[in-house]
């Protein structure tokens, strides 16, 4: 077997859109069409562009970690399924072409401290921005026009509060968040994600999900839950900013991310997804944890979950997680879960 090979990637950047998905697949399909045994190597990097870059640099993390599926699973089964090179992940994109929070509202205009709970302890009963109850008048927000993101098993729209009623919000609610909120809804796809299907369905996703962003209600790193309809499986969050890349790792993540480890812990939470393409986010220099479909009180599959450990351990936020990823695959070939079919 080669050695060293090099993979060649113009076809790929010929497609319109680029999921993880599809660098996956390309990635192993070429490796088992060239018997690569090592990491391939692409030429002259420097001269492509920040945009293909930065896709670069996706693809070698992504590749990476699928290469030591492939040799792991090579190794612990007699046959290798192909199915291995389809995945539910898709790169969530949540680039909007407007200033966000250009008029927010400063924690000191809100908490006296009654504790509502603008200091982002977490206190404070929930309200949902659109009970009638709550609000009079209602609410009003306008969709945001920005890239298409629609995932395999949901969908997020953003939208725009009214200048008055962005004021209304965060006063209700006693916590400063921008004019700018997210609706995410799920979506009944997991017929087509069988282990998706088998360990979690619609109906548990969802109740991990609001279950665990009530329990983390207004604290600090996590998205504040906004309103839920539990009939048409869509809640609205803060907006909490762009994905994780190299260039916006906040210069004191590990105090942040052990602040996130501690809350977890603190409100009995296993996220079981906490990985960089999408479910870490940066916003005004803070990091947010998102996405809770997969949460549990313990560790569970997938089994990407960060500890104490891994903070000592390392000093590079994305070799971080890329540990964490290598480890979920071996704990998810123990556990035979290692294909999404």
């Amino acid at each position: 077997m080669a050695s060293e090979k090099q993979i060649n990637l113009k076809n790929i950047y010929k497609q319109k859109k680029t999921t993880v998905k599809d660098l996956r697949s390309y990635f192993l399909q070429e490796c088992i069409n060239n018997n690569i045994v090592k990491q391939p190597q692409i030429p002259e990097i420097k001269k492509y562009s920040l945009k293909k870059k930065k896709l670069l640099e996706c693809y070698y993390r992504i590749s990476k970690n699928n290469y030591e599926l492939l040799f792991i699973a090579l190794d612990n089964f007699s046959r290798f399924k192909k199915k291995v090179l389809s995945s539910s992940e898709k790169i969530k994109n949540f680039k909007v072409n407007l200033i966000i929070g250009g008029d927010v509202i400063k924690t000191s205009d809100i908490d006296g401290d009654g504790d509502g709970d603008s200091d982002g302890d977490g206190d404070g009963l929930f309200v949902d921005i659109f009970s009638k109850e709550e609000f009079t008048p209602e609410i009003e927000i306008n969709k945001v026009e920005y890239d298409d993101n629609t995932g395999a098993l949901s969908s997020i729209e953003l939208y725009m509060f009214l200048k008055a009623d962005h004021k209304r919000v965060c006063e209700k609610i006693n916590y400063p968040i921008d004019n700018i909120i997210v609706k995410k809804k799920l979506l009944d796809n997991h017929n087509e994600f069988e282990v998706a299907l088998q360990l979690a369905g619609i109906k548990n996703q969802w109740d991990n999900e609001i279950n665990s962003l009530l329990k983390l209600y207004k604290k600090k790193h996590f998205p504040v839950l906004l309103s839920y309809d539990t009939e048409k499986l869509t809640f609205y969050v803060n907006y909490c900013g762009t994905l994780l890349e190299n260039d916006n790792i906040p210069f004191n993540w590990k105090e942040q991310l052990n602040t996130i480890i501690k809350t977890l812990v603190a409100t009995q939470i296993s996220h079981n997804d906490m990985h960089g393409f999408g479910n870490f986010l940066v916003h005004g220099n803070i990091l947010y944890l998102i996405d809770f479909g997969w949460a549990t009180e313990t560790n569970k599959y997938p089994f990407k979950n960060i500890n104490d450990s891994d903070l000592i351990l390392h000093t590079d936020f994305i070799e971080l997680l890329d540990d964490v990823c290598k480890r979920s695959i071996k704990e998810r070939i123990e556990n035979n879960l290692w294909i999404y079919k």
